[in-house]
C-alpha cells in the first residue's frame, strides 16, 4: 500500500493486488506431483523387491533341481536337455539382475561399497570365467596388466568386476577369428589414488560410427540384425555406463566394421596403503631374475609379472645363451637370486638346463623356478625335485602365483620348498550338523538335495518357530537360514539364537534369501548372521560357504569304512597295502585325465573323471576326496568350469593324506 501525499495533505492510498489463487492451486499440484513421484518411487521400489523375491523362489527349485538332476547318471540327450534348462535358467535369472540393477541406478537406490582387494585376482577371475567359451570358439585371450600399476586397491570390486564381465563377454560373443584382449593401464596417479584405464579389444564384427552414438543407451543394441543373430538386451553397456559414471570414471569406445572394436573406461580407486601389504609389495626389491624363454610373447606376460614386483629382469631366448649370463653375473660378483625356466625350449628343455646348471659349481646354487604344462602330480613333484627344480608354477602363470614361487625360493625373501607339496595342516574334523531353515517346501528338497550332492546331511526346520525348538534341543555346526517366513522371519530368528547364546558357542548363520535389493545383505549381518546367499544358489557357491564356515566335510577316511577294511586285512594281511597301492595308482590316472581335461576346458571329461575318481574314493572311505570329487562333478555337467582348478589341486593334497592315513592303518593291520 502507498499513501499519496500532497503538502500536509493525504489525497489517497493506492494498492495493487494480485489473485495468487492460481498459483497457489499449481503449487499444491506440485506439492501432490512430488509426494505422488515420491510414493510411486517407493511402491516401485517394494514392487522390484517383491518381483526379485517371487521370481528368485521358483528359480532356485529349478536351477537348483537341475543341478541335482545333473549330478545323477543320465543319458546323453537327458543331459544335453538338463543343460539347456540351467542356461536357459541362468539368461532368465541375468536379466531379472540387469532390470533390477538399472532400476536401483534410476531410483538412486545403488551404491557404490569400497573394501580392499587384488586387482591380479580379479583379472585372473576374468580370464577364469571366459576360459572355456574362448577356447570352444577358437580364440586368442590375453589379460595384461602394465608394470607401473599399483595391484592392491580399495574400491568397489564387485562394480568394476560387472562391467569388465560385461565388456568382455561382449567382445567374445561378437568375436568369431581372431583374439580379445583385456589390458589394464595406469591413467593418472597420486601418492594414494590411482585412475586405471581399462581397455578390452576384439576383433569381432565392429560397429559403425551411427550406432557407437547410441550404443550406451537402455535396450539398444547396435541394430536388429545384431539382436536377433546374438540375443542380448542391450541393458548390459547402459548399466556399465552408469557404474563407470558412479566410480568417478569415463566410458567410450573405438571401432571400424569388419575389423574389431576397442571398448574402454576409466575408473579411479584408493590405494591399499596398510603396511603389511606394503611390506609385502616391498619384499622382492632389488631381486634379480634371469628368464629364460624361447617365446617372445611368454617372455613379455612374465617380464611384467616380475617387474611389478619390483623384480629386476634379464631376458634370454636360448640355454646356453642363460648359463653363460648365470657364469658372468656370478664372477661379476653380481649373480641372480633365480632363474625362471621355461620347461618347453625347442631344440632342448628346462630339465636339460637346470642339470646344467647343478653341473656347474660356479652357478649351481642358483634356485630354479619351472614353468610347466603338467605337474602338480605326486611323480611330478618327485622327479622336479630329484633334478634340483626347487619350485614350478603351472601355465598360465598367475601373477600370485609367480610371486609366491619366487618368494618360497630367493633365501633373503623366504625359505625354500616345493611349490605342489601337501603342507602337514591339522588333523581331521568331526562330522557336522548342519540345519536348513525354510518354510517352501521345493526350497527344501533343493537344499537338502545339494547338500545331499556335496556329502552332507541336513536336517529342516519349516518355520521360525520350529527352528528354535530344533536349536533348543540340539548343537549345530551350521545354520542356513530363510529370511522370508510366515510366523517369525529370519532377522528375528537370527536375533533370537545370538540371544540364546549369550555369550557361549557362536554357531555360523547363513542367510539363504531370495531378496536381491540393496541393503539385503547389511540388514542379515546387522541382525547377527555371518554370511549371505541369493538365491538361486549355485552347487559352487554353496561348496564355497560350506568350505569358509565349516571346513572340511569329514575325517579325511571314514572311520567306520576304515574298520571294515580292518576287518577284511584280519584274514589277508596284505590286503590293506594291495588295496591303499591299487587306490593309489587309479588316483593318480584320475588327476591326470582332469588335469588334462581342464587344460582342454572339456567340462564333460572333467565330469567324467572325477565321477571316477568319486566312487573308487567313496569305495576306500575317502570321504573328503569324495566330498571335493561331487562338487567338481556336479560344476562340470553344467558346462561351468570356475574355480575347478583350485579344487583340483585341493583334490591332490587331500589324496596325499588319504594315502598317508591309509598307509598308517595298512601298518596297524599288519601288526
Amino acid at each position: 500500500v502507498q499513501t499519496i501525499v500532497t503538502g500536509q495533505w493525504i489525497l489517497g492510498f493506492q494498492s495493487v493486488s494480485r489473485d495468487v489463487s492460481e498459483r497457489k492451486q499449481m503449487e499444491a499440484q506440485l506439492a501432490r506431483a512430488r509426494d505422488e513421484a515420491l510414493e510411486s518411487a517407493r511402491l516401485k521400489s517394494e514392487f522390484l523387491a517383491n518381483m526379485s523375491h517371487e521370481i528368485r523362489t521358483p528359480m532356485n527349485g529349478v536351477i537348483g533341481m537341475t543341478d541335482i538332476l545333473l549330478s545323477t547318471r543320465l543319458t546323453a540327450e537327458q543331459k544335453e536337455s538338463a543343460i539347456t534348462i540351467r542356461h536357459s535358467a541362468e539368461a532368465l535369472l541375468s536379466l531379472v539382475d540387469d532390470i533390477l540393477d538399472l532400476s536401483k541406478i534410476e531410483a538412486g537406490k545403488l551404491e557404490i561399497k569400497s573394501s580392499d582387494f587384488d586387482l591380479d585376482e580379479l583379472v585372473d577371475n576374468i580370464t577364469d570365467v571366459f576360459a572355456e567359451r574362448v577356447a570352444a570358439k577358437g580364440l586368442k585371450f590375453r589379460a595384461v596388466i602394465y608394470p607401473d600399476v599399483y595391484r592392491h586397491l580399495h574400491g568397489d570390486a564387485l562394480r568394476l568386476r560387472q562391467v569388465l564381465l560385461n565388456l568382455v563377454g561382449n567382445a567374445v560373443k561378437f568375436t568369431e577369428v581372431g583374439e580379445v584382449s583385456l589390458s589394464v593401464m595406469c591413467d593418472a596417479e597420486t601418492a594414494d589414488e590411482m585412475e586405471l584405464w581399462f581397455l578390452v579389444n576384439d576383433t569381432g564384427i565392429g560397429i559403425t560410427q551411427d550406432d557407437q552414438d547410441r550404443l550406451f543407451t537402455p535396450f539398444t543394441q547396435a541394430d536388429g540384425s545384431t539382436t536377433r543373430r546374438f540375443g542380448g538386451t542391450g541393458l548390459g553397456l547402459a548399466i556399465s555406463k552408469q557404474l563407470v559414471d558412479m566410480m568417478g570414471g569415463r566410458i567410450g569406445v573405438a571401432s571400424v566394421p569388419g575389423e574389431g572394436s576397442t571398448f574402454w573406461f576409466t575408473a579411479r580407486f584408493k590405494k591399499d596403503l596398510r603396511p603389511e601389504v606394503m611390506s609385502r609389495e616391498a619384499a622382492l626389491a632389488g631381486v634379480r631374475a634371469l628368464l629364460l624363454d624361447t617365446n617372445e610373447l611368454n617372455r613379455l606376460v612374465l617380464r611384467r609379472h616380475l617387474n611389478s614386483s619390483s623384480v629386476s629382469v634379464e631376458e634370454m631366448s636360448s640355454g646356453d645363451a642363460a648359463i653363460e649370463a648365470l657364469r658372468r653375473a656370478r664372477i661379476d660378483g653380481r649373480p641372480f637370486d633365480v632363474i625362471v625356466l621355461e620347461m618347453q625350449l625347442g631344440a632342448t628343455d628346462g630339465i636339460s638346463i637346470a642339470r646344467m646348471i647343478h653341473a656347474d659349481p660356479l652357478i649351481r646354487e642358483t634356485p630354479i623356478v619351472l614353468v610347466t604344462a603338467i605337474g602338480r602330480r605326486k611323480s611330478d613333484v618327485d622327479f622336479f625335485k630329484s633334478e634340483g627344480i626347487n619350485t614350478f608354477v603351472m601355465k598360465p602363470v598367475r601373477r600370485a602365483q609367480l610371486i609366491s614361487a619366487i618368494t618360497q625360493v630367493v633365501p633373503r625373501v623366504g625359505a625354500p620348498a616345493l611349490a605342489g607339496e601337501p603342507s602337514a595342516e591339522a588333523g581331521a574334523t568331526s562330522r557336522k550338523d548342519i540345519l536348513v531353515v525354510e518354510d517352501n517346501v521345493v526350497n527344501q528338497k533343493v537344499a537338502v538335495g545339494q547338500l545331499r550332492s556335496l556329502g552332507y546331511d541336513a536336517d529342516v526346520a519349516r518355520s521360525g518357530n520350529e527352528a528354535l525348538d530344533a536349536i533348543r534341543n540340539q548343537s549345530y555346526d551350521l545354520i542356513f537360514l530363510d529370511c522370508q517366513m510366515p510366523d517369525i522371519d529370519g532377522y528375528d530368528v537370527a536375533r533370537t539364537i545370538r540371544s540364546m547364546e549369550k555369550g557361549g558357542r557362536r554357531v555360523p548363520i547363513v542367510a539363504m534369501t531370495a531378496h536381491a535389493m540393496e541393503g539385503e545383505r547389511e540388514k542379515c549381518i546387522a541382525s547377527g548372521m555371518d554370511d549371505y546367499l541369493t538365491k538361486p544358489v549355485s552347487m559352487q557357491r554353496l561348496s564355497s560357504v560350506l568350505v569358509r564356515w565349516i571346513g572340511a566335510r569329514a575325517d579325511v577316511v571314514d572311520m567306520e569304512k576304515m574298520a571294515g577294511l580292518q576287518q577284511l586285512a584280519k584274514a589277508n594281511p596284505s590286503f590293506m597295502r594291495d588295496i591303499t597301492a591299487l587306490f593309489r595308482e587309479d588316483a593318480l590316472v584320475r588327476l591326470h585325465e582332469l588335469r588334462d581335461a581342464l587344460h582342454d576346458a572339456n567340462p564333460e571329461r572333467v565330469s567324467r573323471a572325477a565321477h571316477s575318481l568319486k566312487s573308487s574314493s567313496g569305495n576306500i572311505g575317502a570321504s573328503r576326496m569324495y566330498s571335493l570329487c561331487a562338487t567338481i562333478e556336479s560344476t562340470a555337467k553344467q558346462g561351468n568350469l570356475d574355480g575347478i582348478g583350485e579344487m583340483v589341486e585341493q583334490l591332490a593334497t587331500e589324496l596325499e593324506r588319504a594315502l598317508a592315513a591309509l598307509s598308517q592303518s595298512a601298518d596297524s593291520a599288519g601288526k
